[in-house]
């Protein structure tokens, strides 16, 4: 197939799924053409896109994460770019901006029709009435646009039912997750400044309202006296950080919790003994995945793909968000029970056999077979 595809997220968790699929079609035989931003750019897409090199055929276009009148600009790019490297079988849109303007911008350059929203804005549950309304509404009306649109989580999948996109043009593609190579667990400990004999709690995220580390800390401060040797690591960055900081202080527990700042996965989940997930909402977070493939067990809110990593009680236990007893009570289950955690974390990493990135990749063909499928049989009743 030619595909052409567009994101204007480049960090993250979509920015990883964007390169791992680049790089999967690829090797599956197909040509494929990227579009992408600069402004989310994070180090890994950058790598990323170093590993791919003359794979793929790559255009920066800048875009604005939420509305905004560059988006005119962005469009006119789009098709021209289309139009001078067209046709292409399928034109994929990765997440709420890529997968908008790809719908708007439609040409006869252009094939089947794909989105990928990577968590759709509207499971968002700090947003105000009218926001849920505007964004559904447009939602909605883009779903009529739309050859297939592919899910990451069955929660995710049974919310964008609500949209009404057309009968057999919804997929569920759990995300998937390459080799890695990580770190042995005594080096990961040393380079963090953390001790062999602590009991650590992991988080990997952004420190953001919707990973929501306020919770997470207030949840620690109710486990941390029972559990002398345990801390909580905290990787990331974002605009909560100081506030989480400031609470941990107030809390009594600042010298409990080490905030490591930027790291990646497989140099920091060797170091911990589990994972802990304390989000408000999410489609499929890759950590996760990287979670269960270095056999933690995991504690986490009901979020999207919660139901897809984790068995409850025989690899992770799952609270309602927002319930800080809750997810204390839970951490204290595995910070209590070495024999729990072990056997938990053996489960983790036999799950971790069922996110395998060619499976994510050869779902997304299948997925672009049947939209293509979909397009030429609407194209033949019109004509």
């Amino acid at each position: 197939m030619r595909v052409l595809m567009v994101t204007e997220a480049a960090s993250a968790g979509v920015g990883r799924h964007v390169i791992d699929l680049c790089d999967g079609l690829v090797r599956s035989g197909d040509e494929v053409h990227l579009i992408h931003a600069t402004g989310r750019s994070d180090p890994t897409f950058e790598e990323g896109i170093g590993r791919l090199g003359d794979g793929i055929r790559r255009r920066v276009i800048e875009m604005r994460r939420a509305p905004h009148a560059g988006d005119l600009s962005a469009l006119r790019e789009l098709r021209r770019y289309a139009e001078a490297h067209g046709p292409f079988d399928v034109v994929h849109g990765q997440s709420s901006k890529g997968g908008a303007l790809v719908r708007l911008a439609r040409r006869t350059s252009f094939g089947a029709l794909v989105y990928t929203p990577h968590c759709v804005y509207t499971l968002n549950p700090m947003i105000s009435r009218v926001k849920r309304l505007v964004y559904g509404s447009a939602e909605r009306w883009l779903a009529k646009r739309t050859d297939a649109v592919i899910a990451v989580s069955p929660s995710e999948a049974d919310h964008l039912r609500d949209f009404g996109f057309p009968d057999g043009a919804l997929h569920c593609v759990p995300n998937g997750l390459g080799a890695m190579a990580w770190r042995p667990r005594a080096e990961a400990r040393v380079a963090l400044g953390l001790e062999d004999d602590q009991l650590v709690v992991g988080f990997l995220g952004r420190l953001t309202a919707q990973k929501d580390p306020l919770l997470l800390v207030e949840a620690f401060a109710q486990v941390a006296s029972r559990h002398p040797r345990a801390v909580l690591a905290v990787a990331g960055t974002g605009e909560l950080s100081s506030p989480a900081r400031y609470r941990a202080n107030m809390l009594g527990i600042a010298d409990r919790i080490r905030w490591v700042g930027f790291q990646r996965p497989q140099e920091f989940l060797p170091a911990c003994d589990l994972f802990v997930l304390s989000s408000r909402y999410e489609g499929m977070p890759y950590v996760y995945l990287e979670a269960l493939a270095c056999g933690l067990p995991i504690v986490s809110t009901a979020v999207g793909g919660s139901e897809l990593a984790i068995v409850e009680g025989e690899n992770g236990l799952v609270v309602p968000h927002g319930d800080v007893q809750a997810l204390a009570r839970a951490l204290k289950v595995l910070l209590a029970d070495g024999d729990k955690r072990a056997a938990f974390a053996a489960a983790s990493l036999r799950r971790s056999a069922q996110f395998t990135l060619p499976s994510m990749v050869s779902a997304t063909r299948r997925a672009y077979e049947g939209a293509v499928e979909r397009r030429l049989s609407l194209v033949l009743r019109t004509t």
